[in-house]
Order: structure tokens, then C-alpha cells, then sequence
């Protein structure tokens, strides 16, 4: 499926995996018992995949430094995993499971953010969510998908709006 949904194809049938993965239709419900099974393994694989990118201790001191570090991760793993957001995006309002990857999904760009802003920045509420904007998926995906932007131009745009938040 994942393979799929990177094609193009951000929301493939159940015979599109099978051919893909060149197999029949049955042993793909013989692996996965619903879908919401089988978006639950996507959405395990693509976390092991990008835990690392965000995990990494940051090798920048400075709070400014730092932000401009997780900004530079963040537009990594927001470019490798936009066709299989756009694609969970199609079925999240059918799915507990795609609904719930969604939060955790936000909690966790909100807690990464919060590691990185100083106090004084966390304390103020416009400004941080003003940021939380900023640097979230969705601005990532509108300046790629929406605007066309390459990912490069995207980075830029997205570190001279939190320049001029900070």
C-alpha cells in the first residue's frame, strides 16, 4: 500500500496492493484483517522510519540554532512522508485509527516545538501557535502541493515566517 500511495495513487484497492506486492487479493486479508489493521502497520513502519531523524540529539546549543535544526528535520520527514499523510488525510473521518494517528501526530509536532522555545516564547499563547502553524505539516504541504514551491524554497519561506514570529 505504501508503495501505492507513493506512486500516486493516494488511495489504492485492495487488488492495486495485491498486484503491487505480487500477490493475490486473498493474502492481503490474510495479513490484515480490516484496513484500519493495515493502517495501523503503515502508520508503525513510518514512525520506526522517521524516529531517528527526530529522535537524533541536536548538535545545535542555541535555542535559534536548535529551532533552525528541528525546522531543517521537520521539512526532511515532512517531504518523505506527504503522499501517505495526503493519503490518510482521504479516510481519517472513516477511521478511529487514522483519526487518532492524526492526534498523536500533532501532540507530537507541538512537543517538539515546545523542546526548542524558550520559556518566554512558550508563555506567550499567540505567538506560540503562531509558530505551531508555521512549522506544522500543513503549512509544509500547502507551500509544496498548493503553491508548488520545491522543497528548498518551501524551508526558506517557512524560516523567514518564524524569523519574523521570534
Amino acid at each position: 500500500m505504501i508503495a501505492c500511495i507513493r506512486a500516486g495513487d493516494p488511495s489504492p484497492s485492495a487488488a492495486s496492493v495485491a498486484e503491487t506486492a505480487g500477490v493475490g487479493l486473498r493474502t492481503v486479508f490474510r495479513q490484515f484483517e480490516d484496513m484500519d489493521a493495515l493502517y495501523s502497520a503503515i502508520a508503525e513502519r513510518t514512525e520506526f522510519e522517521v524516529e531517528p531523524i527526530l529522535a537524533a540529539p541536536f548538535v545545535a546549543k542555541g535555542g535559534r540554532d536548535r529551532l533552525a535544526e528541528m525546522l531543517s528535520r521537520r521539512a526532511q520527514v515532512y517531504e518523505s512522508i506527504m503522499p501517505l499523510r495526503n493519503a490518510a488525510a482521504l479516510r481519517r473521518h472513516q477511521s478511529d485509527v487514522l483519526a487518532a494517528g492524526q492526534a498523536r501526530f500533532l501532540a507530537r509536532e507541538r512537543a517538539g516545538l515546545k523542546a526548542v522555545l524558550t520559556d518566554r516564547l512558550l508563555s506567550d499563547t499567540e505567538r506560540f501557535e503562531g509558530l505551531a502553524l508555521a512549522t506544522g505539516f500543513e503549512a509544509w504541504r500547502s507551500l509544496r502541493q498548493d503553491q508548488e514551491l520545491d522543497p528548498d524554497t518551501a524551508e526558506r519561506i517557512i524560516c523567514t515566517i518564524v524569523d519574523a514570529l521570534l
